[in-house]
Formats: C-alpha cells, structure tokens, sequence
C-alpha cells in the first residue's frame, strides 16, 4: 500500500513540475517591454483618474478599464 501512495505521489510531482515548466515557458503573446501598468487606485482625483481613461480610450489599442 505504501509503495502504491509513493508512486502516485512521485507521479504527481512529475506531472506538476512539468505543468509549471510548460506555463512558464509558454508565449504570452504579448511583449512584457510595451505593457504599461499604471495604478490608477493611489490617491489621485478622480476627475484626472477619468480623464486619463479617455485619453487612452481614444488611443484604441485597449478597451477595457475598470
């Protein structure tokens, strides 16, 4: 019985090492250089908050925003 649990065991660690090598490796398809984060919860007004939103809006790469 103990030997059936290692083996299964052993498998799963195989099978998630190698899951976590494959997602690591995987192409995102997108280049992580032209992502831009900007943090929009600091404190900043909210009217300049809704302003940079729209300018990036009418910049049409990106339509979702919270």
């Amino acid at each position: 019985m103990q030997f059936l649990v290692s083996i299964i065991l052993i498998g799963s660690s195989l099978s998630i090492t190698r899951q976590m090598n494959h997602i690591s490796e995987m192409n995102l398809g997108l280049n992580p250089d032209q992502v831009i984060n900007i943090p929009l919860y600091v404190e900043v007004e909210k009217e300049k908050r809704e302003l940079l939103k729209n300018e990036l809006r009418s910049v049409g790469k990106s339509a979702k925003f919270p």
